[in-house]
């Protein structure tokens, strides 16, 4: 009765032209090489239980039987295109198919689960190194202007969120202080000039001499007396 009914297959353009698929030949076909057998109803596909236990197919209730071979091809036996074949089939799913079949779920598991963790390390890393390169970068200017070099460029842009401010609070910090230092240079050179313009003007000798007793500074009268 199998043999017959995998054999015959009517064209669906033609239900009255038999087309024979003579590479089939029985049941024992499909279970050594692992087709599956799916009720089918409209769109939807039921698959039959796992295990050696036979299931009866009641063409009568519902659309066709499908096969479907390991390579995706489908073939559908309809309901209206069976000629003299009972009205229901039974058949049995291989052990092999079923194991087959849970070796390569857990095979596909067990490379997500791993490939899951080794994206998750790198991208763990990656996003340490972006947030580590900016911090290495605001101490190292950080570092320099504390030793006095106040013309640091620092990137207004680098970071995101906290990082970014970081950046930018010491970028405004630096131009204070170079513009604290400035305007302190300015009154200091005011400051000297006032008084060596003092120190010029009088009559009288005047020196400044250092701890040492070299003379760092001398009015130009000084200078006249002593012939210095």
């Amino acid at each position: 009765m199998l043999k017959a009914i995998f054999q015959k297959f009517s064209d669906t353009s033609d239900p009255g032209k038999e087309k024979p698929l003579p590479w089939i030949n029985d049941l024992n076909y499909f279970e050594e090489r692992n087709y599956n057998f799916f009720w089918r109803k409209g769109a939807n596909f039921y698959s039959p239980p796992q295990g050696n236990q036979p299931i009866s197919l009641n063409l009568g209730g519902a659309k066709g039987l499908t096969i479907r071979s390991p390579a995706g091809e489908e073939y559908l036996v309809d309901r209206w295109c069976l000629t003299n074949i009972q009205t229901e089939i039974a058949f049995s799913i291989p052990k092999s198919f079923i194991k087959e079949i849970l070796f390569q779920n857990h095979l596909k598991s067990f490379v997500f689960c791993h490939l899951a963790v080794f994206m998750a390390i790198l991208l763990s890393v990656l996003y340490s190194e972006h947030l580590s390169l900016p911090i290495q970068e605001i101490s190292l200017a950080a570092k320099k202007i504390k030793d006095g070099n106040l013309d640091v460029q620092i990137p207004s842009q680098i970071g995101h969120g906290e990082i970014q401010e970081l950046a930018e609070s010491l970028s405004i910090m630096e131009d204070c202080l170079k513009g604290r230092i400035n305007l302190a240079n300015r009154q200091l050179q005011i400051e000297k000039s006032k008084f060596e313009t003092l120190v010029e003007s009088t009559w009288e000798g005047i020196f400044l001499l250092s701890q040492g007793g070299e003379i760092i500074l001398a009015n130009n009268a000084g200078r006249q007396r002593f012939r210095i």
